[in-house]
C-alpha cells in the first residue's frame, strides 16, 4: 500500500482488524476517512462491480473437480440417476459445460471456501476507485464527525477548567 492508497471491502473487510490495505481492508470508506485524518484523503478503493449474481467463481471450478468420480458425477455424465439430488445436478451439469472457460472463472469469496475447505483457491479480490458522488457524500459526514468531536472535546475542557477553578 503507497501512502496514497486505502483499502476498503464490505464483503471481506474489517474496521476493526484491516489496516487499509489490499490484503487486510477496512470494512467502509468512512473509517478509511478516519484512518487518513485529514483531507486531502488518499485514494480509497472500494470492492468492484461484479455484474450478475449467479456467476460461477473458482470455488466452482475446485468442488467440480472434487466431484469427479462421485455418484452425481457419474450419474450425470452417463445420463443416469442423480440419486435425489436434484438441484446438485443441475449444478453439476452447469458448471461442466463451461468446459476450459472454468479457468478464467473469477475468484472466490474466502468464507465459501473456508466453510467447505477450499482455501487453496487463488483469490484475487478486485477493486475499484469509490465513486466521486459517494466520496462527496462520505466526505460531508466525515466533516460534521469532526466537528462534533471537536466541540465535544471543547466542551469536555472547559468543564475541567470550571471544575478546577471550583477547587
Amino acid at each position: 500500500m503507497s501512502p496514497g492508497e486505502l483499502y476498503t471491502s464490505e464483503k471481506h473487510g474489517s474496521d476493526e482488524t484491516g489496516d487499509g490495505t489490499a490484503d487486510r481492508p477496512l470494512k467502509t470508506a468512512m473509517q478509511a476517512m478516519r484512518k487518513a485524518g485529514k483531507e486531502p484523503f488518499p485514494t480509497i478503493y472500494v470492492d468492484a462491480k461484479e455484474e450478475g449474481q449467479a456467476t460461477p467463481t473458482q470455488a466452482d471450478t475446485l468442488a467440480h473437480q472434487r466431484l469427479r468420480g462421485g455418484a452425481i458425477a457419474t450419474a450425470e455424465t452417463q445420463g443416469g440417476d442423480s440419486h435425489g439430488y436434484p438441484h446438485v445436478a443441475r449444478w453439476w451439469r452447469h458448471i461442466e459445460s463451461f468446459g476450459s472457460e472454468r479457468e478464467g472463472f473469477p475468484s472466490a469469496d474466502p468464507a465459501v471456501l473456508e466453510r467447505f475447505s477450499l482455501g487453496d483457491v487463488c483469490l484475487s479480490q478486485k477493486y475499484e476507485v469509490i465513486a466521486k458522488s459517494q466520496l462527496k457524500k462520505l466526505t460531508k459526514l466525515w466533516k460534521d464527525e469532526c466537528k462534533k468531536i471537536e466541540a465535544r472535546l471543547k466542551k469536555e475542557k472547559e468543564d475541567a477548567e470550571r471544575e478546577g477553578e471550583g477547587h
